[in-house]
């Protein structure tokens, strides 16, 4: 199946640490200085880079990180050793052992996990919780991976894996959700292990992190530059299995302007809110599934006969052997 989309720039990220130096002063619009037990390791990092070298005895926060925000997005580059180990990959936590906590997580089947937590005071009620979690394999041991995790208040977590979206959830928490009494030295922000636990209950990762992106809002993942109106180098099939494959981001046509003839570029608001598909398939049924979030300033029309009158997607299915021939044997449109 084959999608098309325009490249977009990405916006400067609120706080980013990209290791490299013998400082851990983060890089960017803002900076924040990480506290580590163990130096920046030269050269483990992606693609040589400098890296976090992550374990049972490394420790990297930052105290008194106070970014209760409605809606954030995190990036980091990380890859686990070669035996794959259930481990924390980032923490944010209000107050400790639960009382208001975001933590990104792999387990030992593969997965991505991305929860929040609130308990009460004592630590013992729930006040609130929501999580949600890539399919198994995801991770493979011994590789390195770009992560990325948006999330919204009261709106959508999306997880992308490698450029992929791989989940979308709805009725999301933001970092304004984890509520509450804050103590002394919090909220704390730790990377490769979860701070807001003692050491035993801490879920080191196993492996190294690099280049860690934090922002203040929603942000969709780069796609690669190319020339105005060219195709992206983004790869635009999808496999068809028993798990939904998101695609990339429909393409944003450009607008008429009032001078005839000519077409100017659709708003950055829009191509941000860009649609997506999904696909999966069962022993009888192809089940296609849509992402049209609405727009940053705009409400959605309910009083047209049909929000989507006149709009299709069309997919082109072949078997592996038969695309490689570019012999597509089979099309679908979805109205």
């Amino acid at each position: 199946m084959i999608f098309t989309c325009l490249s977009l720039g990405a916006a400067e990220p609120t706080y980013h640490w990209n290791f490299e130096a013998a400082s851990q002063d983060g890089i960017g619009i803002k900076k924040k200085k990480i506290n580590i037990s163990k130096n920046i390791h030269p050269g483990i990092g992606f693609n040589g880079s400098g890296g976090l070298l992550c374990g049972e005895d490394q420790k990297a926060l930052i105290a008194n990180f106070n970014v209760l925000w409605p809606e954030f997005t995190i990036e980091l580059k990380f890859k686990p050793n070669e035996k794959l180990v259930s481990g924390t990959l980032f923490a944010f936590n209000r107050h400790s052992y639960g009382r208001g906590a975001f933590s990104l997580e792999i387990n030992s089947a593969g997965q991505i996990l991305a929860k929040f937590l609130v308990n009460d005071d004592s630590a013992k009620e729930i006040l609130k919780s929501f999580s949600a979690e890539s399919a198994e394999n995801a991770v493979v041991p011994g590789e390195w991976h770009v992560l990325r995790v948006a999330s919204a208040s009261g709106g959508e977590l999306k997880i992308w894996l490698n450029g992929k979206l791989c989940v979308v959830k709805d009725e999301a928490l933001g970092f304004n959700d984890l509520e509450g009494r804050i103590p002394k030295d919090y909220p704390i922000m730790s990377f490769g292990v979860n701070h807001g636990y003692s050491t035993s209950r801490a879920r080191p990762f196993d492996g190294v992190i690099d280049d860690v992106k934090l922002w203040d809002s929603v942000e969709n993942p780069k796609i690669d530059d190319a020339a105005a109106g060219g195709p992206s180098v983004t790869d635009h099939n999808m496999s068809v299995t028993d798990e939904f494959e998101w695609s990339v981001p429909f393409q944003m046509l450009d607008v008429e302007t009032e001078l005839e003839g000519a077409y100017a570029k659709v708003d950055d608001t829009f191509v941000k809110a860009a649609a997506t598909a999904a696909l999966r398939k069962d022993d009888k049924n192809l089940v296609v599934r849509y992402n049209c979030p609405i727009a940053a300033g705009t409400e959605l029309d309910l009083a047209g006969e049909s929000v989507w009158k006149g709009d299709c997607v069309e997919f082109f299915i072949a078997t592996k052997e038969s695309f490689k021939n570019k012999d597509y044997n089979s099309r679908g449109r979805s109205a």
